[in-house]
C-alpha cells in the first residue's frame, strides 16, 4: 500500500498505456471529423489559385502586347488542362519557332477548364490593349463550384467572377449564378 501511494505522488511516473490509447483515440476521432472540411477548403484554394493564374496570364498578355507594340495570344487546351501565351509577331494566330512563348501552365488536379468561350480556344491582345473578342473562361472545382474569368474586347480588361452554381443545361448551355469577386 505504501508503494501505491508513492507512485501517485511521483510526478515522473508518466501516463499509463490506457490513458495514452484514450488520448490517441480521441485525436483520431477529431481528425476524422475535420478531414472533409480540410479537403473542401483545399479544393476551394486550388480553384482560386488556378483562376488567379489564368487571370494573371491574361493580364500579362495584355501588358506585353502594349509594351511590345505587337499581338500576344493566350491559348487554352481543355483536353490537356493547360494554357500558354506567345508573342504573335507575324499575327497568324499560331506559335512559330521564332516567337517567344511562356508556359504551358497546368491547371491543377481537381480543377477543370469547364468552358473556354474563345474561338479556337485563343484570345489575342492587340498593341492597343484590346482583345480579339469578349468572352470568358470558366474553371470548375469540387462540388460544382466555379469561377469565371471575363475578357472585354474593347478594353482588354479582365474580371474574375465567382459562380455559386454551375450546371450544363439540357440543350448544352450553362446555367450560371453568382457575383463578382
Amino acid at each position: 500500500m505504501m508503494r501505491q501511494a508513492r507512485n501517485r505522488r511521483n510526478p515522473e511516473a508518466g501516463f499509463s498505456m490506457i490513458e495514452l490509447l484514450v488520448v490517441i483515440a480521441i485525436a483520431g476521432i477529431l481528425l476524422a471529423a475535420a478531414l472533409p472540411a480540410m479537403q473542401s477548403h483545399t479544393g476551394t484554394q486550388k480553384l482560386k489559385q488556378a483562376t488567379d493564374e489564368v487571370a494573371n496570364t491574361l493580364k500579362l498578355a495584355r501588358q506585353r502586347a502594349v509594351a511590345t507594340n505587337g499581338a500576344v495570344v493566350v491559348q487554352f487546351d481543355s483536353d490537356n488542362s493547360e494554357f500558354f501565351l506567345f508573342d504573335d509577331r507575324n499575327e497568324n494566330g499560331q506559335h512559330d519557332n521564332d516567337e517567344t512563348m511562356a508556359g504551358p501552365y497546368e491547371i491543377p488536379t481537381g480543377v477543370a477548364l469547364a468552358d473556354v468561350g474563345f474561338a479556337d480556344g485563343k484570345v489575342t491582345f492587340a498593341a492597343a490593349g484590346s482583345a480579339s473578342e469578349t468572352e470568358a473562361v470558366v474553371l470548375l472545382g469540387l462540388k460544382q463550384n466555379a469561377q469565371r474569368v471575363d475578357v472585354t474586347a474593347a478594353t482588354g480588361l479582365i474580371y474574375v467572377s465567382e459562380i455559386y452554381h454551375y450546371v450544363e443545361g439540357e440543350d448544352g448551355t450553362e446555367v450560371l449564378e453568382g457575383g463578382e469577386r
